[in-house]
């Protein structure tokens, strides 16, 4: 008897310190803090003018680098992110905006033009709902992981674990609001879509496509070009 509870207790502390070595993937991968990262994307946007009845389109590229890390208000460690432009690979890049971020043991948040949102949360798991206006004025938005650890290709440049996060998907006959990002691990957001248009016309052409009535708005896309350090 005394050997068989020797066994059972042996057994017990065994599978104990198989359990503390698990080590569980929460996600934080997807949102890179390492000095020196830098992300270039190809930006394509289209603008809607209700006026002149055209579609104005303008393309360029966008580099963010994560420049340095310190110290906020609050003591968290806070990232400085500095995004620079340019029209074409032919062209020296122009610092434009300077964007923070910060990132907990429970969420990532970003400052994009004075507007701090909740990127994303944590664990990263299918299904999970949060409120992206939460640590900003706006009124409540439910972001949405839509899916986790996906293979993904994006510019000729593949990803093995890839989330997406539906930010807004909104839509009718005469109105569609989209907003969606896509986050690659180890490399940050390799993928957005936001567009707000609508059709203006006092009576709808059903003869047309929603896409061929839009006469108002804007739509644009960051498809990742390259990354580094």
């Amino acid at each position: 008897m005394k050997k068989k509870l020797l066994f059972l207790y042996m057994a017990i502390i065994l599978f104990s310190c198989k359990k503390d070595d698990t080590v569980v993937d929460l996600g934080y991968n997807y949102f890179p803090e390492s000095v020196g990262t830098f992300v270039i994307y190809d930006v394509d946007s289209f603008v809607y003018n209700d006026f002149t009845h055209t579609i104005d389109t303008f393309t360029f590229q966008v580099k963010e680098i994560i420049e340095s890390v310190y110290k906020d208000n609050a003591n968290r460690n806070t990232l400085r992110l500095e995004r620079y432009y340019r029209g074409d690979a032919s062209q020296d890049w122009l610092l434009q905006d300077v964007w923070v971020a910060n990132k907990t043991v429970n969420r990532a948040e970003k400052v994009e033009e004075n507007q701090r949102f909740v990127k994303l949360i944590f664990p990263t798991k299918k299904g999970m709902v949060w409120n992206g206006n939460a640590s900003n004025t706006n009124g409540e938005q439910n972001y949405i992981y839509t899916d986790v650890d996906v293979k993904r290709t994006i510019n000729n440049l593949s990803f093995d674990s890839t989330l997406l996060v539906t930010q807004l998907a909104d839509s009718n006959l005469i109105e569609k609001k989209i907003s969606v990002e896509m986050y690659a691990k180890n490399v940050g957001m390799i993928y957005k879509h936001f567009a707000s248009v609508k059709d203006n016309d006092a009576v709808i052409d059903f003869s047309k496509s929603f896409n061929e009535r839009i006469d108002s708005g804007f739509d644009y896309y960051y498809r990742i070009h390259s990354y580094g350090k």
